[in-house]
Order: C-alpha cells, then structure tokens, then sequence
C-alpha cells in the first residue's frame, strides 16, 4: 500500500519506485486490484486516500471534509 501511495503524488515511474518498497510488478498488481471500480463508482484505493485526507485534516484542526473548489479559466485577446 505504501508504494502505492509513494508512487500517485510523487509521478514516479513505476520503474523507479526505490528498492525501499517491494517489486514494483508486486506494487502494480495491488494497484489494478485496488483500483477497480466497485457498484457503487468508487474503488478501494479511493476510499483509503480519502478516509487518510480526513484523518490529516482533523490532526490539522479542520474540517475532515474538502472545502477547496478549483476554477480554471483561460483569457483570449479579442483582435
């Protein structure tokens, strides 16, 4: 799990995960597991990063649930 986690902020290449964590045909096969999808649209994978971002929050003293919305925009010179 923890190569898992080591490997989705960081963009690692799964070929560069360190010799620290197990092979990483071993990290990739967890992965797929995890990562499918259940009836219910969510994967196990999914569920544990947000059940740890909770955890995180209420250690910091926030709220356990996101209050962060992202705009993007893009401006475009009219000629």
């Amino acid at each position: 799990f923890c190569g898992v986690l080591y490997l989705l902020p960081t963009g690692c290449q799964w070929r560069n995960l360190p010799s620290d964590f197990p092979n990483r045909k071993t990290v990739y096969a967890y992965y797929q597991i995890w990562r499918k999808v259940n009836e219910n649209d969510t994967s196990l994978l999914e569920k544990c990063i947000k059940k740890l971002a909770e955890i995180y929050r209420e250690q910091d003293g926030g709220k356990n649930q996101t209050s962060l919305c992202v705009v993007d925009a893009q401006s475009v010179k009219n000629t």
